[in-house]
């Protein structure tokens, strides 16, 4: 009988390993997958904001080419309130 105990718990324990094995190889996919998503999404962001950024920095060095350079043009152009504007 000892031998036969010692051979079922030898295979519980295989069983028990092989089960601890996929539990952790799919917890690996899943982070890879959610991170791969994000990974995109973000792409996809920053894409836009370079996008937005370049266009902004044309439309001002456009208007700074065709205008000139003078403080003036920098004042009217400000997208935020001033102190004596309050």
């Amino acid at each position: 009988m000892g031998e036969r105990d010692e051979a079922t718990s030898a295979e519980d324990q295989f069983d028990f390993t092989r089960s601890e094995c996929w539990v952790r190889a799919l917890q690996a996919f899943g982070t890879a997958h959610i991170f791969e998503l994000r990974a995109r999404k973000y792409s996809r962001l920053l894409r836009w904001v370079a996008f937005v950024a370049s266009c902004r920095r044309q439309s001002l060095c456009g208007r700074w080419l065709r205008d000139g350079w003078n403080r003036t043009h920098m004042q009217s152009s400000r997208s935020f309130p001033t102190k004596a504007s309050i």
